[in-house]
């Protein structure tokens, strides 16, 4: 019975040892206490007035610079639900500042991120590139967001286990367009093929988010013609700037001529000619349904009226036949 009593203090005051943890003072070498940082994610625009959690944050890769701007470390996660109060512990040591850069979305397999090595790549080498096949892709494959923050941490080897909070706000380069192309003469013939292409050199990043040199690509899909004769298309498009010549074309795809061609951004989404500014901005706004209607006539296609999220960006009479 003695010798069970003293198993039984020993396994109890072990158990303890554990639920006070490394904070506390029967550890002789706080030093060996796991450090490092609690990294958080949320989005909020210019325009909202609360942060967010977008639904399609599904994974993460966060890398980590040290004060030259030297990669040091990644973390991840690869099946995470966002929200306020999600965190990534990512466990370090590390005296100084460092920055973090945060990429996220739903499908980050879908990017090129290979080219990162630890204790080599600077902050200023990063490049994110969409994959591409024969510099073609149908859509991009989802939503891409990144943010940068950074930290300095001072040595905390007798503090025990300490975590900072890094949070991180989370910018997304990716866009929504929902076209609907109306022809204001005769409807779209239902058994002809049409094809809208959207060219674009938009594919590579900087640690930043902002758009790097990389080769110009296309966005190609068929248009589905609906019961009223007007052509449908959607596409998840990569970061859109003005005055970058994102050219979109409607293709006659039985005879491959071109009906219209126009750049996206700057003669649709933020044309200013006819209606001044736009109520909405690339910056806050990253859904756009466009309505073009377009008129056929002496063998040419003419934009007669273009609206983009309800707002008539473009609009011009037609003459009708009497």
């Amino acid at each position: 019975m003695k010798i069970r009593s003293v198993h039984s203090v020993a396994f109890i005051v072990l158990l303890a040892c554990c639920l006070i943890g490394c904070n506390s003072a029967v550890f002789d070498d706080l030093g060996r206490c796991p450090q490092g940082v609690n990294l958080q994610f949320y989005s909020q625009t210019p325009c909202e007035r609360f942060p967010d959690y977008p639904s399609d944050i599904r994974e993460v890769r966060v890398f980590a610079f040290d004060d030259k701007d030297v990669l040091v470390g990644e973390f991840s996660d690869r099946n995470m639900v966002l929200s306020a109060d999600y965190s990534l512990p990512a466990t370090l040591r590390h005296t100084g500042k460092l920055t973090f850069v945060a990429w996220g979305g739903s499908d980050l397999a879908a990017y090129d991120f290979s080219g990162f090595k630890k204790g080599v790549t600077t902050k200023r080498e990063m490049r994110v590139a969409l994959r591409l096949k024969e510099n073609r892709i149908s859509s991009a494959p989802g939503p891409l967001y990144v943010g940068v923050s950074s930290v300095s941490l001072e040595n905390r080897e007798d503090m025990g286990s300490v975590y900072e909070r890094v949070a991180f706000n989370m910018r997304e380069l990716t866009y929504r367009i929902h076209f609907t192309i109306i022809s204001t003469s005769d409807p779209f013939p239902v058994g002809e093929d049409f094809i809208i292409r959207i060219e674009d050199d938009n594919g590579v990043y900087d640690f930043n988010g902002q758009i790097a040199i990389g080769e110009r690509f296309e966005y190609t899909t068929e248009a589905v013609c609906d019961a009223e004769g007007a052509l449908k298309a959607d596409f998840t498009l990569m970061k859109l700037e003005e005055g970058r010549n994102a050219l979109v074309s409607l293709i006659d795809k039985t005879t491959g001529v071109t009906l219209y061609t126009a750049d996206l951004v700057d003669d649709i989404i933020m044309f200013r000619g006819d209606a001044g500014e736009p109520p909405y901005s690339l910056e806050c706004d990253h859904d756009f349904p466009i309505t073009l209607k377009l008129k056929y006539e002496k063998e040419t296609w003419t934009l007669v009226q273009a609206t983009v999220l309800d707002w008539n960006v473009i609009s011009r009479p037609i003459e009708l036949e009497n």
